[in-house]
């Protein structure tokens, strides 16, 4: 509907009381506007009632007056297309009636010229009813989707809860053994501070021998312990975060090494696993989501072989390249799946388990999971030794990495640095003290207040190894109120995380590119950051100085 200079209103001739007539019978608001005047000639009673004018009241009127205000931009849009092209098409727009409220409709006009006037036809559909549903289609499709994630995260919470009794053997024992060596250390090391103190004779030579024959093997033992542990945690702490969407790169036999980590003590009283990993394709994918399908898939081949005997119970878990990506199976020699029953087990809260062991829920959720990654789960309809499950994942899944994560660089010859580390967790900054003090000179802050106190006096560090999550002033304030202080350092920081990391966090981290080292973090891994961090220094220098 739009505007034009004033003119006389045109007489009905005979054809256009035929058309009349027709124009009654529809159900559209229909309006005849001379194009000179933009003036309503004809309106149906179908305009009227739709409007709530009479027709002597819209007669004369021009389109722009049944537009709410604030709309006139559209309206030149509307009449600039009428002009131009002879036809225009809108979608869902605001129209206003005569007691002001407002509502939305389709409108379409078309250009004529009859008897020598030039008029444009406008329809116009009241899709109010419409668009409510739409509205409350998205609504329901957003909710649903919420309800999904929080599924997804409930059914991954539940699984860590079943094997939680298996985590927790794989943990304490290697536990155990660490506390043992350690132990004999202490009480190695008492035992040397009072031959050092004594004025026996003794061949301290031999027992020194002894001693450091024996503090090797502790070492080696309590390092391969505390990496069992490590290993497990970080899988753990893949599979059981955050419910959010963290896509990368990566070689998704690692994900089937993690998966097997976290079942192999709930499973290995009812079957053996076997890995035959011959995949060397990497993926986009969301690597937590993966490791959940993956675990699903063991335990419910776990669960079958308990309940089903018979079988020598065997589990084997298999990664292979195929033209279209990469496909990874899990294979049990247990009763299998009914036959009647493969097309139903992936409905929701479909399930043959006991309350105490299935929801329903699990291959639902993996096979939801893999469509999200333009990939499939199927039963193997032709192995019949047992269940064969067959995920499909195709090279390119659509998924882009947020972030490229640094690549390492191998462990290079330290260089004296600066750093601050601000941790609240008392032993670990004097370990950090301990390892890095050799090389580094290093200054320590027990909390974010602590370290701004530092700061304000002292702000030439190379590199700020800062825990995310600590009392008082955690790692984002203290980030925040540093580069207030000192904005060069901003560049400097490197956090780190137990774990217990909030999304917010992450988001942060991720917006502003710093970097993220996950807690347990080893010699090499350190020295990597602390070699970035100088080289960042020294480039940062480089550029000042070529600008200058």
């Amino acid at each position: 509907m739009s505007d034009g200079a004033p003119t006389d209103k045109m007489e009905l001739s005979a054809d256009a009381c035929r058309f009349r007539a027709l124009v009654e019978c529809s159900s559209d608001a229909i309006f005849v506007t001379d194009f000179d005047s933009a003036e309503f000639v004809e309106v149906n009673q179908r305009a009227c009632k739709l409007f709530g004018y009479e027709a002597s009241e819209l007669h004369g009127k021009v389109g722009r007056e049944l537009h709410p205000p604030g709309s006139s931009e559209i309206v030149d849009e509307i009449s600039s297309a009428i002009t131009q092209a002879h036809s225009v098409t809108r979608n869902a727009i605001e129209l206003q009636r005569k007691d002001g409220s407002i509502f939305r409709a389709d409108l379409r006009s078309h250009r004529y010229e009859i008897d020598g006037k030039r008029l444009y036809i406008t329809f116009v559909r009241d899709v109010s009813a419409r668009e409510d549903r739409k509205r409350e289609l998205r609504d329901t499709y957003d909710h649903l989707h919420d309800a999904k994630s929080q599924l997804s995260h409930s059914a991954r919470l539940a699984a860590v809860g079943q094997l939680a009794a298996g985590i927790a053997h794989e943990v304490n024992n290697p536990a155990a053994y660490v506390l043992t060596n350690l132990e004999l250390l202490a009480n190695g090391i008492q035992s040397l501070q009072k031959l050092r103190d004594s004025d026996d004779y003794v061949d301290k030579k031999d027992i020194l021998g002894t001693f450091l024959s024996e503090t090797g093997e502790c070492v080696e033992d309590c390092l391969e312990g505390l990496g069992r542990i490590a290993t497990i945690v970080k899988g753990l702490r893949a599979f059981a975060r955050i419910d959010r969407e963290d896509v990368e790169r990566f070689d998704p036999n690692e994900s089937v090494i993690t998966a097997l980590n976290l079942v192999r003590a709930q499973v290995r009283h009812s079957a053996t696993l076997q890995r035959r990993l011959n995949s060397t394709k990497t993926l986009a994918a969301d690597r937590g989501k993966l490791v959940q399908v993956l675990v699903n898939l063991l335990m419910n081949a776990a669960h079958a072989i308990e309940d089903g005997g018979g079988g020598s119970g065997s589990i084997v878990v298999e990664s292979a390249d195929t033209p279209e990506g990469i496909r990874l199976s899990v294979t049990d020699d247990g009763p299998g799946v009914d036959p009647l029953m493969r097309e139903r087990i992936f409905d929701p809260f479909f399930t043959t388990k006991s309350v105490d062991r299935g929801t329903g829920l699990g291959l639902s959720l993996c096979s939801d999971i893999l469509r999200q990654h333009q990939g499939s789960l199927v039963v193997d309809p032709a192995y019949t030794q047992g269940a064969r499950f067959e995920i499909m994942l195709p090279a390119e899944t659509g998924l882009a990495p947020a972030t490229v994560r640094p690549t390492g660089v191998p462990n290079p010859d330290p260089v004296r640095a600066r750093i601050l580390i601000v941790d609240d967790e008392v032993a670990l900054v004097r370990a950090y003290r301990r390892s890095l003090g050799r090389y580094h000179d290093v200054l320590v802050a027990y909390d974010g207040q602590d370290a701004l106190d530092l700061l304000k006096d002292d702000q030439n560090f190379d590199m700020i190894l800062c825990d995310l999550m600590m009392p008082i002033v955690n790692g984002i304030e203290f980030y925040e109120k540093a580069a207030l202080l000192a904005p060069q350092l901003r560049r400097r920081f490197v956090f780190c995380t137990g774990g217990a990391t909030t999304v917010r966090a992450l988001q942060f981290i991720s917006d502003r590119g710093i970097r993220l080292l996950e807690k347990p973090i080893d010699k090499g891994t350190l020295n990597n950051a602390i070699h970035q961090s100088l080289q960042l220094r020294e480039s940062l220098l480089v550029s000042v100085g070529t600008t200058n």
